[in-house]
């Protein structure tokens, strides 16, 4: 009995050392790399966000989904930059740190192993508040299987970056366009602000690796632009055709912000019947360190 207990710890850390180096790994590798890995999973992070602050109160969620058959237990964890690895568990559906050399602390998604089908969707796993710290994570997927023959059957990451700080650029719904149609009786701000809307912040010094996010709604043309301190940064992507809200983000080049008071501009295309598009902002944001 002492010899097969042993057997089995021995294998839990050969799982758990092979699965950790490949988590290390897909963190490392491109996406175009990651097709040597068969089958590779999907990670997705929803709502359409890879940028937080620290104070965020929402919840991250992800999902992962095989991209071909396979079998065995389904590990995620976060890496963090200082080395540290955080683990999903189950039983608190959400992230906690643990020892990747100790299997207890991995809490895989089912005690024994399980098909995995393709293009299944397994489960939204929650990352809570307060849980990271800033930084940039790899969220990593990893399918074990416990047979000697076949340790790992799929790896998957997604990337997170948490910011340390955040200024507050536009708030509620504002209305970007020159039209108050029917069908716009029901958002949140009907009546335009005008073709060109500006809004203000103020800025000590320039900060560190800046992020620029927002929610937008009705964005139907991908022309929509978006200025700051005079200079191009963004175009509002068109896929969010849609009368529901959808965040974008965009990183700040070097040489878009200055110290003091700066200003941010949304612009409505001019379509080809001489109308602009009409479209809505609000929740926009710098995120940066």
């Amino acid at each position: 009995m002492e010899t097969k207990g042993a057997g089995m710890r021995i294998l839990r850390g050969a799982i758990a050392a092979a699965a950790l180096c490949a988590l290390r790994a897909a963190s490392a590798i491109q996406a175009g790399a990651a097709e040597r890995w068969a089958p590779p999973l999907d990670l997705a992070i929803h709502s359409d966000r890879a940028f937080y602050s620290i104070l965020d109160s929402a919840t991250i969620y992800l999902s992962v989904t095989p991209r071909a058959p396979c079998e065995g237990l389904l590990y995620v964890a976060a890496l963090a930059p200082d080395g540290r690895c955080l683990f999903y568990s189950v039983e608190r559906n959400l992230l906690v740190q643990g020892d990747p050399f100790r299997m207890e602390t991995w809490t895989p998604f089912d005690t024994r192993p399980v098909f995995f089908s393709p293009a299944q969707t397994v489960k939204d796993l929650e990352i809570r508040r307060g849980r990271l710290p800033a930084g940039s994570f790899a969220i990593c997927g990893v399918i074990a299987n416990p047979s000697p023959e076949s340790i790992l059957s799929g790896v998957g990451v997604a990337r997170i970056s948490v910011f340390p700080r955040r200024i507050g650029i536009v708030g509620g719904a504002v209305h970007v366009g020159d039209s108050r149609e029917n069908y716009m009786l029901g958002w949140e701000s009907p009546d335009p602000a005008g073709t060109s809307v500006s809004a203000r912040f103020r800025l000590g010094s320039i900060p560190a690796d800046p992020v620029l996010q927002g929610a937008y709604f009705g964005t139907y043309f991908p022309t929509n632009r978006v200025y700051l301190n005079g200079r191009l940064l963004a175009y509002l992507p068109g896929a969010m055709n849609a009368n529901a809200w959808h965040r974008a983000a965009a990183p700040v080049p070097p040489g878009f912000l200055r110290p003091g008071i700066n200003t941010l501009t949304f612009e409505s295309f001019l379509r080809s019947d001489g109308r602009y598009d009409d479209y809505m902002v609000k929740s926009v944001e710098l995120l940066y360190h």
